[in-house]
């Protein structure tokens, strides 16, 4: 099996923030709904990572895989006036490796 490795930088902010994870080697896949699928675990024990465009830049957020994000809430944790997906389902284009973590 060809695993594809995650972001250290979201390991590594997991890690400073003492959140409990377990990386799990699988092939790559297209959703975190496919993720969670391919590796045997319940969707809402897979994160997702979706990269959203602010007012002060890109932002990524982190949430379970059976999940919606919800732009007024993020907008209103960051005190932001303007918050869209990026990407392909936004308006701008953030830097990709985003899926499944």
């Amino acid at each position: 099996m060809s695993a594809h490795a995650p972001s250290t930088v979201l390991t590594d902010v997991l890690d400073e923030q003492k959140v409990y994870f377990e990386l799990i080697p699988h092939h790559r896949t297209q959703s975190a709904a496919a993720e969670a699928e391919a590796t045997g675990v319940d969707p809402g024990h897979v994160a997702k990572t979706i990269i959203l465009l602010t007012e002060a830049g890109f932002v990524r957020a982190v949430l379970s895989a059976s999940k919606r994000i919800d732009l007024r809430k993020v907008k209103a944790a960051l005190g932001s006036g303007e918050v869209h997906l990026s990407g392909a389902h936004g308006r701008a284009s953030a830097p990709r490796r985003v899926g499944g973590a």
